[in-house]
């Protein structure tokens, strides 16, 4: 059995023994576990976007903020 199976193995035997042991319902179990590794696995596949490259030696400098000028009346 390859590891995903064996997940899947799992994911369902987890659901029959949540039930409280209850029989007959194994393959609507196998279903449900077999959608939920596979929606787990879209997840971590995601793209993620590719970032700018930057200098090395990126130096950032911050200062406080400036109030605004106040209005006269």
């Amino acid at each position: 059995m390859d590891s995903k199976q064996q997940k899947i193995a799992e994911r369902a035997y987890h659901k029959f023994v949540m039930r409280g042991g209850e029989h007959g319902h194994d393959l609507a179990d196998w279903a449900e576990a077999e959608k939920e590794i596979a929606a787990e696995e879209k997840a971590r596949k995601k793209i993620r976007p590719v970032l700018p490259k930057t200098k090395k030696n990126l130096k950032v400098r911050t200062a406080p903020r400036k109030k605004p000028a106040k209005k006269q009346k």
